[in-house]
């Protein structure tokens, strides 16, 4: 496959087959109506609310970025291009860096199962998930998401990409203390015990 192609449509296409397996896996869990592992993000006027829908607007600048991009790439110079980390070099490393990012969520989402989500569960489990991809990273999903985002970003660095990358990190930072701050009151010890284990992202 060119290089060229690579570059000008493969962060999009990683982005695009992202958003559909999150999807994918929100419709066959039943997610879309309602569960018991349901996120209570989002539902009211409240700081989870907020922070959910930062990172929805981010992922919808993001996606309306790279389409904009993959059709006519010579518009980057219009958003702010950053030239000194628009290497080839710098953006094969950064559709590398996309491409295991998505392929880290997509199986992190496989191996969690019905366990998966993002944001804090309307009703708690009646135990602390810590196998699998919880045993690299007390957040997993999160994880995934930020490393593609940072390899999107070096694909196509401009002003746009960063202020997209700039709002996911930010969202996912603070997402990550709102679940940890429940999972602590809900788990005790149990989840203490296993922070001391495992590294909050690597």
């Amino acid at each position: 496959m060119p290089i060229e192609f690579l570059i000008r449509w493969g962060p999009l296409i990683v982005l695009l087959l992202s958003v559909a397996a999150h999807l994918a896996q929100s419709y066959r869990q039943g997610r879309v109506s309602s569960s018991q592992h349901t996120s209570a993000l989002g539902s009211t006027d409240s700081p989870h609310a907020f922070v959910r829908e930062i990172l929805r607007r981010a992922l919808g600048v993001m996606l309306l970025y790279f389409s904009y991009r993959a059709i006519l790439p010579e518009s980057e110079h219009n958003f702010g291009r950053i030239d000194w980390l628009s290497t080839e070099a710098v953006r094969l490393s950064g559709f590398g860096l996309s491409l295991l990012g998505a392929f880290w969520l997509v199986m992190t989402q496989i191996v969690m199962g019905e366990h998966w989500g993002i944001g804090i569960p309307t009703g708690a489990l009646p135990w602390l998930v810590s196998t699998g991809p919880f045993t690299v990273s007390r957040n997993p999903v999160l994880l995934g998401v930020l490393a593609e985002a940072i390899g999107l970003f070096l694909t196509s660095a401009t002003a746009v990409s960063l202020m997209g990358l700039t709002a996911i990190w930010l969202g996912a930072q603070i997402q990550v203390r709102f679940e940890e701050e429940s999972l602590r009151a809900t788990y005790g010890p149990d989840y203490i015990a296993y922070c001391k284990r495992v590294r909050r992202w690597l």
